[in-house]
């Protein structure tokens, strides 16, 4: 199994070709890019490669992934590896993994590997704001009140966007296709609890 280097004309088939100009946007965020800059492949992603890489796929990360399906045989006896720690990390994981696995029988994995499909048609309506500035602050307003702590809307730029996403079913790259007509993102930031991840790496 290939893990997406030095296998470029294997990776062809289901890479995009992406723009590699270098704009004033790239030195402002902190970024430099080299001659030799590649976008990223999902195949590529530490997770996605503990499902098929023996260099990150080992017992201990299958081990990991069970946790989430049946019960352990045994519980390690440290504060934060009871029982009921792993029954609340997995009860708190329960709607996406609903998400998840609804559509595994067509080789997704909707907010994982995949975007979220389309379950109810929107309205047909579109709505004509006065300016960019109060779409932008319709769209803010929006994101903070379902708990986003960091909102932006940029221009759209295939070099952030995943080459190719990962085949859970091949265990190999499939198309990313975007929707036509793309021009801007929205980007949200959640912050994590920080209590909660220094316990790491109890099952919380």
């Amino acid at each position: 199994m290939h893990t997406g280097r030095n296998d470029t004309a294997k990776r062809s088939l289901t890479r995009k070709v992406i723009s590699q100009t270098i704009d004033s946007s790239d030195s402002s965020a902190g970024f430099i890019l080299e001659d030799d800059f590649e976008g990223f492949s999902q195949v590529d992603d530490v997770f996605c490669r503990s499902h098929y890489d023996p260099v990150v796929k080992s017992p201990e990360t299958q081990r990991f992934y069970e946790m989430y399906r049946r019960p352990l045989s045994g519980w390690r006896g440290a504060e934060g590896y009871g029982q009921h720690d792993y029954a609340l990390r997995n009860a708190s994981w329960h709607v996406a993994d609903i998400f998840a696995e609804m559509h595994e029988v067509n080789d997704r994995r909707d907010g994982f590997l995949d975007p979220l499909s389309l379950l109810r048609e929107g309205s047909d309506r579109e709505i004509a704001f006065t300016s960019p500035e109060e779409a932008s602050s319709v769209v803010k307003q929006a994101a903070h009140a379902v708990g986003a702590d960091l909102v932006g809307i940029a221009e759209y730029d295939s070099r952030w966007t995943y080459t190719e996403r990962f085949s859970m079913s091949n265990l190999d790259g499939k198309p990313n296709p975007m929707p036509e007509g793309v021009k801007h993102v929205i980007v949200i930031g959640q912050a994590m609890d920080k209590e909660l991840v220094d316990t790491a790496p109890s099952a919380l």
